[in-house]
């Protein structure tokens, strides 16, 4: 159940309708207190001196006026938010999108216009019909239309400074970065320590359940498996990750032993798998490494040739590698409360996100020796915290492939000299003895 809460508050957050909607709900229902209050106190508020004191015609024609320039502006801000995701689409790539559509800055922006015009609808609609409108002008309600139109256009000038400061490259990828920490923070299994990992046992000769429509692993809801397994005396392992593609017939689990499955409980286990037709950052924490990745690769590309921001995204994705790299990683097991394996988990190590992320860009970089050198010096400050043999060897093996792609293409001089020095580091960090490498890091 929290894997389908925390799915859909995903949703819900990268949504340009809801934090608008809301706002705008909260505009009607202003109106509607406000009006009741100037029906009530109407003479008492009549004779404070910020209120607005018009006749009621007045009143009408101000409404109306700030109405129709609020909902203009509105439009003005939809137009701009469009251009800035193309602009931003062709330089960091769509994945890069999603980021702006789950900005709460700018959604709050929307909604205050769209909450404002509400309010101003809803207190012009309380006048009659006529040129005199009303005996009385609701003054508090007309006072506090005035300031929130004020308040709108203020909000104007910090929705442009936002949206200029937010697609600068820098701004842009520190903010992936700090999404893929909180979604590693947030989605990895508990850890029991180095000597407290249970061995996975064997799964030999389970059934094994499939998907039942095609789409994107959005998360796993271990919990829910968990309470089956220890339930109905099932030994289940999960062979899918967050942010796999499934098709109809993939297996996403394995369940020992097979006799005690039925229909009902084959598909309780199946919806303990969330998916959708779209990748979802709800519980993958690749998601945030693609958005970094492709904004590489476009960077790389000869139609760009942009060094820096593609050393920008290196830098994001390095705090992420050391974090697992350094981290002992999370026992795949999970046990009940009589120390029973029950649930086999398949969580990201760092061989993966390490293959996943550097393979792409050590193939785009091989001509651009500013970001070689950057992905070399980041394979090194990985080198000197890695202390599992299997970890030091991948760092190695991908030295090795950039420095054999680069001398594939560049002539032997000083560029190809200075990579060949960086990888000659990350070869001699990873012969340090591990508690060398431990006290460096």
């Amino acid at each position: 159940m929290r894997v389908r809460v925390l799915d859909v508050m995903s949703e819900i957050r990268a949504s340009y309708w809801f934090v608008p909607g809301v706002m705008g709900i909260a505009g009607l229902a202003a109106a509607v207190v406000l009006l009741w209050v100037d029906s009530i106190y109407g003479q008492w508020v009549k004779d404070l001196p910020w209120v607005y004191s018009g006749d009621p015609a007045a009143a009408r024609s101000l409404l109306s006026t700030l109405s129709g320039s609020i909902i203009t502006v509105a439009g003005v801000l939809f137009s701009i938010t469009i251009v800035v995701l193309s602009l931003t689409s062709n330089q960091y790539g769509s994945w890069v999108l999603l980021n702006f559509l789950r900005d709460r800055a700018l959604q709050m922006s929307f909604g205050v216009f769209i909450g404002t015009f509400i309010y101003c609808v809803a207190v012009l609609s309380s006048f009659g019909p006529g040129d005199s409108g009303t005996p009385s002008t609701p003054r508090l309600s007309v006072t506090v239309a005035i300031a929130a139109a004020i308040f709108s256009f203020a909000i104007l000038i910090f929705f442009i400074h936002h949206v200029a400061s937010d697609i600068q490259a820098d701004r842009i990828l520190a903010s992936i970065g700090k999404e893929l920490l909180e979604s590693m923070e947030g989605s990895r299994p508990e850890k029991t320590g180095r000597d407290g990992q249970p061995a996975p046992p064997p799964l030999d000769g389970g059934r094994t359940i499939t998907s039942r429509v095609d789409g994107y692993i959005h998360g796993v809801d271990s919990d829910e498996l968990m309470r089956l397994a220890t339930r109905h005396d099932l030994l289940i392992g999960v062979e899918v990750q967050p942010g796999q593609f499934a098709l109809v017939g993939s297996p996403l689990a394995v369940v020992v032993p097979p006799d005690r499955l039925d229909d009902g409980l084959v598909g309780k286990i199946t919806q303990a798998f969330l998916m959708g037709p779209h990748q979802s950052p709800a519980q993958d924490t690749t998601f945030a490494v693609r958005q970094l990745i492709e904004a590489a690769m476009r960077a790389l590309s000869p139609s760009l040739n942009d060094s820096y921001t593609a050393i920008a995204s290196i830098d994001r994705l390095l705090p992420a590698l050391c974090k697992l790299v350094v981290e002992e990683p999370p026992s795949r097991c999970r046990c009940d409360r009589q120390g029973k394996v029950r649930l086999i988990l398949n969580p990201v190590t760092f061989v993966q996100m390490l293959d996943m992320s550097i393979s792409p860009i050590r193939r785009s970089v091989r001509t651009d020796v500013l970001a070689s050198i950057r992905l070399l010096e980041a394979l090194g400050e990985l080198a000197t915290r890695a202390h599992r043999p299997e970890d030091l060897a991948a760092i190695a093996s991908h030295a090795r492939s950039l420095l054999s792609g680069a001398q594939e293409v560049l002539s032997d001089g000083p560029d190809l000299q200075k990579i060949r020095q960086r990888y000659q580091g990350v070869l001699e960090a990873s012969r340090q003895p591990p508690p060398q490498r431990q006290k460096d890091a």
